[in-house]
Parts: structure tokens; sequence; C-alpha cells
């Protein structure tokens, strides 16, 4: 997909407090898409989903957060390998 604007990137708020951010979100005024990408490695790439896909993503993940709360034992992260830790 051709970026035809400049794409204003955030970092993404639960990324982590160590300083750095694993995800960026970005968009631009003239794509109806979110780009996301690694905030260590941005020219690795990024992803581009439909606007309207990550709006229902979000939903999504709100909904199971809002779930987990709920829960006296919430379950423990899980260390992904090949993945790098939030220090960008």
């Amino acid at each position: 997909m051709g970026v035809t604007s400049v794409i204003t990137w955030r970092k993404a708020s639960y990324s982590g407090n160590n300083g750095g951010a694993c995800v960026e979100v970005g968009t631009s005024a003239d794509a109806p898409v979110v780009h996301v990408r690694d905030t260590v490695d941005r020219e690795r790439g990024m992803l581009a989903v439909p606007a309207a896909e990550w709006r229902r993503f979000i939903v999504a993940i709100k909904a199971l957060s809002t779930t987990r709360d709920q829960d006296a034992d919430p379950p423990r992260s899980r260390k992904i390998r090949g993945v790098s830790s939030c220090q960008g």
C-alpha cells in the first residue's frame, strides 16, 4: 500500500513503563487505515489495517481487559521468543 501523505505516529499507551514503547500506531489524513509498527525496529516495516477493523480490534481488547479486571487471579504475562524488550 502506497502512502501519499505523512503518517502521524503515537506510542501505544500500554507499551510499558521502562522508558520505551513497543508499538506505535499511525494515521494519515488521506488513508482510511491505521498503521502499526515496532518502535524498536521501525525500519522493518509496518502493518496497515483498515480503520473499521482497527476499531473492532480495540473494542474487543477493551472488552477482554474488562473481563480480566474482574478475575481474581489474572493470567501471567508470557515472554515470546524472538521479541525484543521495549527499549526504543
